[in-house]
């Protein structure tokens, strides 16, 4: 399944290789901030994804009745702390100059 910007989605390719054997009660704030920590600062949007996306999953499990802790994607975000201000791309920086 491809997100509509073409990728694969960022759950099934981040999370789930390392998480997706885990009950989803025992995941913790802990688990999530290790898996996207690499990701976190080089591929922004998709680490922002897929911690949306457990979010998500967390949500379901919650409304059936599961016990899961609803803050274990805001404390994760805390363990990661800010994002790197986005950089411009050279291309776009360059083509201003081109015409002068």
């Amino acid at each position: 399944m491809a997100q509509q910007d073409g990728g694969p989605p960022p759950l099934k390719v981040h999370i789930i290789p390392k998480l997706g054997n885990r009950d989803v009660q025992e995941i913790d704030q802990r688990d999530i901030f290790e898996v996207l920590k690499p990701i976190w600062h080089i591929k922004a949007d998709s680490a922002r994804k897929a911690l949306g996306r457990v979010g998500h999953v967390l949500q379901h499990a919650a409304a059936m009745g599961l016990s899961v802790d609803l803050n274990v994607v805001p404390l994760a975000k805390e363990l990661l702390g800010k994002e790197k201000a986005k950089g411009v791309a050279i291309g776009s920086q360059t083509s201003s100059f081109i015409g002068k």
